[in-house]
Parts: structure tokens; C-alpha cells; sequence
């Protein structure tokens, strides 16, 4: 993998404390001898404070954040093998629906006709997809596959909920979804 043992620019870090600050997380200046041990064990750290705290944290910093793990995903868990299974475990997909944070199993890939025309037009729809902004990328799209997102099937429970669905629609909108 080409991925860096540092994955923070400096802009990423910059916004990296400005979440920690609006944590009111206490920032230190790391004295040398101890750099390395933070080089190793920060990430998860934040990580694990970010996660907990996601809700708390203003979206624009909070997508910044997200985006670059998911695109930074495979060479971090090279690195952070609790990674995966901490994001399958924790609501931080934001939707289009009131910007609403779900788990990735929640969620369906809208770029996958077979399963997007089932929601297409219903306000379950914007409960179901990833905000525009994650559903735009498409290596963002594939990570969250990876971390359970529907794209090859649904979910009995989402089968269900479909079928249920089609009783409330006029006769027009229930052909479109055959």
C-alpha cells in the first residue's frame, strides 16, 4: 500500500484539534520522547473520542473526518485492525433526511438501481441512503458496502418494510416499483 504512516496534512490536523477543542478535549504540545508512542496509539484515541462524540460535532468538520478514514480506510486498517469493527458498530453515515447519522448496515447503495428504485420517491428513501456528499464517491460507497451496507440484497426486516409500503402507494407508484 502507498499509505504514509502520517495520514494528517496539516489542514487535516488543523481540523482534527478544532474538534478536539470543541470537545473541550484537552490539546498538549507532545514532548519528543513521547511522540512515538502517540504516533502509534493517537489514532485510536481520536478516533475512539471523535466516534462517541459524533453527534456533538458539527457536520462540516464531523464529513471531513469521515471522508478521509473511508478514503483512507484500507492502508488505516493495515494499521488499526479495530477499525472496521469500531464504524460497523457506530451510527456516522449521515443521510439526506435531516442529516440523520445511521449504522452502514441500515443503509442501502443508491447507485444500485435494483434495490434504489424500491425507495425511489419515498421519504424512506432519504432515511436509507448516504447523504449526497458520501453517495457522490464511489470509493466511499465501496467501504461502506464493505462495512454492511446493502448493494447486492436487502434485509428480510427492509423486505418487509417494502412490501408494507406498496399498501400506502397509489397504483401508479407501486407498478414503478416492480
Amino acid at each position: 500500500s502507498d499509505f504514509h504512516i502520517k495520514p494528517f496534512d496539516e489542514e487535516m490536523c488543523k481540523k482534527i484539534l478544532d474538534v478536539l477543542v470543541s470537545l473541550n478535549e484537552p490539546v498538549v504540545d507532545v514532548p519528543p520522547t513521547l511522540f512515538t508512542y502517540f504516533e502509534r496509539y493517537s489514532f485510536k484515541e481520536f478516533c475512539n473520542r471523535f466516534l462517541s462524540n459524533i453527534k456533538t460535532v458539527s457536520s462540516e468538520i464531523r464529513d471531513e473526518v469521515l471522508l478521509f478514514i473511508l478514503r483512507h480506510f484500507e492502508g488505516l486498517c493495515e494499521q488499526h485492525s479495530w477499525l472496521k469493527d469500531k464504524l460497523r458498530e457506530t451510527e456516522f453515515v449521515p443521510t439526506n433526511y435531516d442529516y440523520q447519522l445511521c449504522l452502514p448496515v441500515d443503509l442501502i447503495n443508491p447507485k444500485v438501481h435494483a434495490l434504489a428504485v424500491l425507495y425511489d420517491g419515498d421519504e424512506d428513501g432519504e432515511r436509507k441512503f448516504p447523504s449526497d456528499r458520501f453517495a457522490g464517491d464511489e470509493k466511499v460507497l465501496k467501504i461502506l458496502e464493505e462495512l454492511g451496507m446493502a448493494h447486492a440484497k436487502l434485509r428480510n426486516t427492509d423486505v418487509i418494510d417494502r412490501a408494507k409500503s406498496v399498501i400506502n402507494l397509489d397504483p401508479e407508484k407501486a407498478e414503478k416499483r416492480s
